[in-house]
């Protein structure tokens, strides 16, 4: 993978992560749109609606099928046939230890150098 692109789906799993910390908003009507359309699991669903947010993973990965994981914290992408790529999606229950402001700062966070949430409880996605 080039620096190019490998910059380009950092980034890509970056915005993967702040929409799941989005959904964890209990007050946020894009968040709740974006939890039903995971707790969903249409991998074609979850796939049109990062799209919507400007995640295109099928970039990098085609086929794609997205599988959520609701007990992992961090994202896995594997192939299961050859040829085919499943991206678990994690996708655990909003931990206590994390607060809305946490969110947000991570949500609103703009920095091209910070891939990583600060907090240890929001999920990282894929790299």
């Amino acid at each position: 993978m080039s620096s190019e692109i490998s910059n380009e789906f950092k980034s890509q799993s970056k915005k993967v992560s702040q929409l799941i910390a989005k959904s964890w908003l209990a007050n946020d009507p894009e968040g709740a749109e974006i939890k039903r359309v995971i707790y969903g699991r249409n991998s074609n669903e979850i796939k049109e609606m990062f799209k919507k947010y400007g995640v295109d993973l099928e970039r990098f990965f085609d086929p794609l099928k997205i599988v959520v994981d609701w007990s992992s914290f961090k994202g896995i992408l594997e192939e299961e046939v050859v040829g085919e790529v499943i991206y678990r999606l994690p996708y655990p229950p909003r931990p206590t230890e994390v607060t809305d402001e946490q969110l947000e700062e991570w949500i609103n966070n703009t920095d091209t150098n910070t891939q990583y949430p600060p907090h240890p409880y929001i999920p990282l996605t894929a790299c």
